[in-house]
């Protein structure tokens, strides 16, 4: 696994890849090959490190591989895919650790984190529905 400092290089190769073409879709296995980047995990982690410090142009990214692009067609799925993932992982959370929880120890500070944990599930429905 590259170090947290390689990221950074790792990154600015894997952006300059996705950039010589942006009308098709990179596998990830050809941008490892591409770039150099040997392991799978380390082109993961150049690629959210793209999508968390170079945001000029949406990065998306299916079963398909990752690109550049702007447009929608290609993005709505990607954001409505990352955000069913986000809100089943904060779901499953609220339900499978913090209720069994408070149900140990029903301290006001959890009750606080269980209701807004609850609201934020609620807001990200809101959010899919209008994606």
């Amino acid at each position: 696994m590259a170090s947290a400092a390689n990221i950074p290089a790792l990154a600015l190769q894997v952006e300059q890849y996705l950039r010589q073409n942006r009308t098709q879709w990179r596998p990830l296995w050809q941008i490892g090959a591409a770039t150099g980047i040997r392991r799978y995990n380390d082109v993961m982690q150049a690629i959210a490190y793209i999508r968390d410090n170079i945001p000029q142009e949406p990065l998306v990214s299916s079963n398909q591989g990752a690109r550049f692009t702007q447009d929608w067609n290609l993005i709505r799925p990607f954001a409505r895919w990352r955000i069913r993932t986000a809100t089943t992982v904060l779901r499953r959370l609220r339900s499978g650790v913090i209720i069994p929880l408070i149900a140990l120890s029903p301290s006001p500070d959890l009750r606080r984190l269980d209701r807004n944990m609850e609201r934020l599930v609620e807001d990200l429905d809101d959010v899919l529905v209008l994606i």
